[in-house]
């Protein structure tokens, strides 16, 4: 086996998982077909990336509770937009380590969700599930 056999062996062998894609927004383009964007599902198939963390990013703003409200607001545009294209035929949001795994030798793909910025959570620790209330069911 030369080096390069062994190392497309080793690549396809391993749960592959780029941990942070931020979306675009508000225009936010179909990973599900070719994008401009650097990471898309076909992207993925052809590279051998089993899974992604796309991360739903939330500028700073006021720290007013109108300001939070406005980001929460944001944050769970942003988590829906995700969830609508991220699930279905061979893609599905997961949320644990075990759900990775069972990804191994499938050919699906994982997606992960992230919040980058707490601001939405505002001065309220309970806001830090921002999303949980409409995820899929575990």
């Amino acid at each position: 086996m030369t080096d390069i056999q062994t190392a497309s062996a080793v690549h396809a062998a391993t749960l592959t998982l780029d941990t942070h894609v931020d979306i675009p927004w508000p225009q936010t383009p179909d990973p599900r077909g070719e994008t401009a964007r650097c990471v898309d599902f076909p992207k993925m198939r052809a590279g051998g990336l089993r899974a992604v963390v796309f991360a739903a990013y939330l500028p700073q703003g006021p720290r007013t509770p109108e300001g939070h409200a406005a980001a929460a607001e944001r944050c769970e545009a942003m988590l829906r937009a995700i969830r609508a294209t991220a699930s279905g035929e061979d893609r599905r949001i997961v949320s644990r380590a075990a759900e990775l795994e069972a990804l191994r030798g499938s050919g699906g793909f994982g997606v992960l969700l992230a919040v980058e910025n707490g601001y939405a959570m505002g001065e309220d620790l309970s806001r830090r599930r921002c999303g949980a209330a409409s995820a899929p069911a575990t």
